[in-house]
């Protein structure tokens, strides 16, 4: 048989794994929760557990290493989580390429979650025709990567495009990170729930509470959208701003940095046109016009297993 990689993506809620080929092609492919809150030694146990799996499901011999995409701040040639928020409590310094060759006996690579993503939708996905791109995440925050020169950009210290702390209100909402205004406290899935249910309590009226019987902790993004595409005011309302954020935003990233291309993912983006459009519309309208100028904006292809296929790719 060919060999196979595992790939292994760990986030913040979730963490999805698989084995890969040469190829892309995935088999195998499983999720289990991370569980972050009881600390990530003792999530470190499931992934190792995960590994046994796939070794003793194929033999080791048939697998030329690990690929394990990471949330958080991830410094790629070491494989230390550098820094993780505290809703994973002992992942920050975690030595996860280490910790990963000391079980398992492998070739190892780690990288940041979202820089993964980009390798994959380079290898595989919405980026595999373009040389230079952003890919900026919209989840629980504002996860960004760089591409270019044939690579990932990772900076100095190696985290680098850390775009959801970029300020785009300077007197805005304080931020876990300790800046004010950022990015991710307006263009986010998370603040797009925040901002609707705080209309909710100030007495304005929407259709997604019927959508959710009433239950205010099951509103999603989705939910939001389909209360606008329905017509829903309130709903209108909030995306419109929601997608003033992300523009903001994203205008500022490519008068920065002149990519060829800006491939947006995360969950949301699985709306398509509904989702998209309207920013690339108001996006290329906000430009200036040499940066504007055969720009491609995509939505990601990949879904779940863009870093997953990403993380393996330099293994094969």
């Amino acid at each position: 048989m060919s060999k196979l990689a595992i790939g292994i993506d760990i986030g913040g809620t979730n963490i999805k794994a698989a084995l890969i080929d040469s190829t892309g092609s995935i088999s195998d492919f499983c999720r289990i929760p991370t569980n972050g809150k009881e600390g990530f030694k003792k999530t470190f146990i499931s992934i190792q557990n995960l590994i046994q799996r796939y070794i003793d499901s194929i033999g080791k011999d048939n697998i030329v290493g690990i690929g394990c995409a990471c949330t958080g701040q991830v410094d790629s040639v070491s494989g230390k989580v550098v820094y993780a928020a505290s809703t994973i409590p002992e992942l920050s310094g975690f030595e996860l390429k280490k910790e990963l060759i000391a079980f398992a006996g492998l070739p190892v690579e780690v990288e940041n979650d979202v820089n993964a993503c980009a390798l994959g939708e380079k290898w595989l996905g919405a980026a595999r025709d373009v040389k230079d791109f952003l890919c900026i995440t919209l989840g629980t925050g504002i996860g960004g990567a760089i591409y270019k020169n044939g690579g990932i950009e990772h900076g100095y210290r190696g985290v680098a495009a850390e775009f959801g702390h970029m300020s785009i209100d300077m007197n805005g909402e304080q931020c876990n990170c300790g800046n004010k205004g950022c990015f991710e406290r307006y263009g986010s899935v998370t603040a797009l729930i925040k901002h609707f249910k705080e209309e909710l309590l100030k007495g304005n009226k929407s259709i997604v509470t019927e959508m959710v019987n009433g239950h205010t902790e099951n509103i999603s993004g989705e939910i939001i959208y389909a209360a606008k595409s329905s017509g829903d005011p309130l709903a209108t309302k909030i995306v419109k701003e929601y997608n003033e954020a992300i523009i903001c935003g994203t205008v500022s990233l490519v008068h920065i940095f002149n990519p060829e291309a800006v491939i947006f993912g995360g969950g949301i983006t699985t709306l398509g046109d509904i989702f998209i459009e309207p920013i690339k519309k108001e996006l290329l309208s906000r430009l200036m016009p040499v940066f504007r100028e055969d720009l491609i904006i995509r939505r990601a292809e990949l879904g779940d297993n863009a870093a997953i296929c990403g993380i393996v790719r330099e293994l094969f």
